[in-house]
């Protein structure tokens, strides 16, 4: 359900709305490339797991049924973070 500025609900934003907005804010910002409204969700997942957040909170929040499923979203942007080879001092 979608709640406007003013508090009314309405219709609920279709997957190609927001992928329209999506591609639309990202060609207004300079960005090349292809970007659609599952980058959202994508892009959540990887900064809530990056920040700590459960996993379980993850699979609650964005209605994920399985582990599996939700780590697919989850981008490895932790490999610089916590690489191995810091602790060699390399």
């Amino acid at each position: 359900m979608r709640v406007d500025r003013w508090g009314n609900l309405g219709r609920s934003l279709s997957a190609r709305s927001i992928a329209r907005i999506v591609a639309d804010r990202a060609a207004a910002a300079g960005l090349g490339g292809h970007w659609a409204g599952h980058l959202l969700r994508r892009g959540f997942a990887t900064t809530a797991y990056a920040a700590g957040t459960p996993e379980v909170a993850l699979m609650r929040h964005s209605r994920w049924r399985s582990a599996t499923a939700m780590r697919g979203y989850i981008d490895e942007g932790t490999v610089w973070n916590d690489n191995p080879t810091r602790r060699l001092g390399l």
